[in-house]
């Protein structure tokens, strides 16, 4: 029977049984460290063969955020080679693949001093900045092979920089913003501004004796210090101030020319007629003001306008 055998084999041309088709062989490492971005399938594995090619490029999602694991279960691999050709043309190996995404670590003392020098440049001058708590470590996705570097991008808050705030700093690599991480600080304003040295009435004129200049914490002030004196001519009192409150614009008024009750005479110079009556101011008015004036004569009430030179220049009335 072998003899007859060997002798079939020989009328057929064939030394043996056919040989084996080759196979890819696929095998899943344990535990990989990946770069942010899509993953493919040579991330993840050892991959040998005639298919070897095709293999490789099969996708597999995306990396982990930074500090989190993915498992990839062989099943899900399976899937997707059979999705490429015939089962048997592949031999896989190994349960799955646990894995985990390399970071880029940025030291909380870089996040600190970047906000600090942002801040510098834009607080106002004579501005102390202290960063409340250290920041911690800054972890985010190493970016590929050949990508931009990773950039700090300080987001200062549109307002006023006093008091506390909060600051985000963004890593980014080109376009693709990698985190955000946040630093608590405190800006605190200084300044020698002027200060009332006694009280002042409402109403009150400026008398340079009750003033003093200081250097005062200003962060929380609303309204803006005054630092000199000047700007005070002409001025009053617009509500009571106490001995030791910082001094501010929005504290003053101008001071009235005309008060309230007072007697003046009002001049009307028409070519060469001049007419002069005696008037009674019915209201406190400044500069560029229209008052209410009464003739003492006529009982008649008319309107006024208080002009830069401190006269009242009378309005005509709609008839």
């Amino acid at each position: 029977m072998i003899r007859l055998f060997l002798a079939l084999l020989a009328l057929l041309g064939t030394d043996g049984p056919p040989a084996a088709a080759p196979v890819t062989r696929v095998k899943l490492r344990p535990q990989v460290t990946v770069l942010s971005g899509e993953l493919s399938l040579s991330d993840l594995a050892e991959i040998d063969g005639p298919r070897s090619a095709d293999v490789r490029k099969l996708r597999i999602g995306y990396a982990p955020a930074v500090g989190a694991e993915r498992k990839l279960l062989a099943s899900v691999v399976e899937a997707k080679l059979s999705a490429l050709g015939k089962r048997e043309e592949f031999v896989l190996e190994g349960a799955g693949t646990v894995i985990s995404t390399e970071a880029h670590r940025i030291e909380g003392a870089e996040l600190a001093s970047r906000v600090e020098s942002a801040l510098r440049a834009r607080a106002a001058e004579g501005a102390r900045i202290e960063i409340l708590a250290q920041p911690a470590e800054f972890a985010v996705a190493m970016p590929r092979a050949g990508a931009a570097a990773i950039e700090l991008d300080v987001r200062l808050p549109e307002r006023d920089l006093r008091g506390a705030l909060t600051v985000d700093v963004l890593a980014k690599c080109g376009h693709e913003l990698l985190g955000t991480s946040s630093v608590q600080v405190r800006v605190t304003l200084e300044a020698e501004v002027l200060v009332a040295s006694a009280p002042i009435g409402k109403g009150d004129p400026i008398d340079p004796s009750k003033l003093t200049l200081k250097k005062v914490d200003i962060t929380q002030l609303k309204s803006q210090p005054l630092r000199h004196s000047d700007a005070l001519i002409g001025r009053v009192a617009a509500r009571a101030i106490a001995s030791g409150e910082v001094l501010a614009s929005d504290d003053f008024a101008l001071a009235p020319v005309f008060r309230k009750g007072e007697r003046t005479t009002l001049v009307i110079v028409r070519g060469s007629l001049r007419i002069e009556a005696a008037v009674r101011v019915d209201a406190d008015a400044v500069v560029g003001a229209r008052v209410p004036i009464t003739c003492l004569e006529t009982e008649k009430t008319l309107l006024a306008r208080v002009s830069p030179q401190g006269t009242l220049q009378l309005i005509a009335q709609d008839k």
